[in-house]
């Protein structure tokens, strides 16, 4: 029997002595688990550290403990942060596959309400040589922004971000970034199939397919990049903005923590190797990593449109196995 769940965005902002008595409660009536359900995001340790406080307050060996997120690594980040500060680990880390089948469930749903079809990949000449969505600034999507306005590729991209006035402002930064998007301050809020009706654009709307069809790879800025950025060590953290591009058939580069790619081919999927240089997933070094990125990314966009023409053909058996695995994926605890 279940606790109860707790956790989420606001977590640490919660009463820790409330918290404690609630549980306390739940434990009266003979629960043996608790849950602490932060199931949307990755292992954060300042998360970690209040759950370790509430467990410690609560002082009952007979109770199990839980930690429920999408990391997919996540047992190993939380024994290497406890083992790193000489913490017993007295949490069992449970990682859900929520952010796959939930873009499988909207895709689903569009189907249903609009009576289309599943797409199919059309190796045809682009308009856009890609795809890379951005809301909020997280600092490698500003490094990845700034990268697409000074090589010249926003024209030639289906690209926003929506909070790139923010930049302008931080003077802390590097002043030639800040330069270039005070440079280009009238862009911004870029959106793309964005409104007030839709702020989080994490469902499938018609709009979404004309970006991918008419574009040849996304650009996924993942939430996590930097190890260093927020404590969340080397969370494996993949969200509906990988899996976006696999439900629409499109292929792509991650810049997300290192092993991301590795991952996914554990999941079933496959990758875009030799046509995309993937060297870049296994370098550790975060800035190295990048550059790699954005040194494929750069290699891609001097293609020729008879390159082009060849690259597409090569990749269809993997867009279409791609998702293939994803519309099989059920909902559950993977790990």
């Amino acid at each position: 029997m279940y606790a109860g769940t707790y956790g989420g965005q606001h977590f640490c902002m919660l009463d820790t002595v409330n918290m404690v008595n609630n549980i306390k409660q739940e434990i009266s009536k003979g629960y043996k688990k608790v849950i602490f359900d932060n199931i949307n995001e990755a292992v954060y340790f300042d998360i970690i550290r209040k759950i370790h406080k509430i467990i410690r307050l609560l002082d009952n060996p007979n109770i199990e403990y839980y930690y429920l997120c999408s990391a997919y690594n996540g047992q190993d980040v939380y024994e290497s942060y406890c083992k790193k500060n000489k913490i017993n680990p007295i949490l069992t880390v449970k990682c859900s596959n929520l952010f796959e089948v939930h873009q499988k469930g909207n895709l689903e749903y569009y189907n249903s309400i609009t009576n289309s079809s599943y797409v199919e990949y059309s190796p045809t000449p682009k308009s856009k040589l890609f795809c890379c969505f951005n809301k909020m600034p997280r600092e490698h999507r500003i490094n990845i922004f700034y990268n697409i306005l000074k090589s010249g590729f926003l024209e030639k991209t289906y690209s926003s971000f929506q909070y790139g006035h923010d930049i302008i402002n931080q003077t802390f930064r590097d002043k030639q970034l800040v330069d270039t998007f005070k440079q280009h301050k009238d862009i911004f809020p870029l959106m793309l199939n964005m409104s007030d009706e839709r702020q989080n654009p994490v469902d499938v709307r018609q709009g979404d397919f004309i970006y991918h069809s008419d574009s040849y790879f996304s650009l996924i800025t993942e939430t996590l990049f930097y190890k260093d950025y927020i404590e969340a060590g080397e969370s494996i953290f993949l969200t509906e903005k990988t899996f976006r591009p696999i439900i629409h058939k499109h292929p792509f580069i991650l810049v997300a923590p290192t092993h991301s790619l590795k991952y996914l081919e554990d999941l079933g999927y496959k990758t875009f190797s030799p046509f995309i240089n993937e060297s870049y997933d296994s370098i550790e070094d975060d800035n190295k990593r990048f550059n790699e990125v954005w040194k494929e990314v750069e290699r891609l966009c001097s293609f020729s449109p008879k390159e082009w023409s060849e690259w597409q053909h090569g990749i269809i058996d993997i867009v279409n196995h791609n998702f293939k695995i994803l519309m099989n994926k059920n909902s559950g605890i993977i790990k």
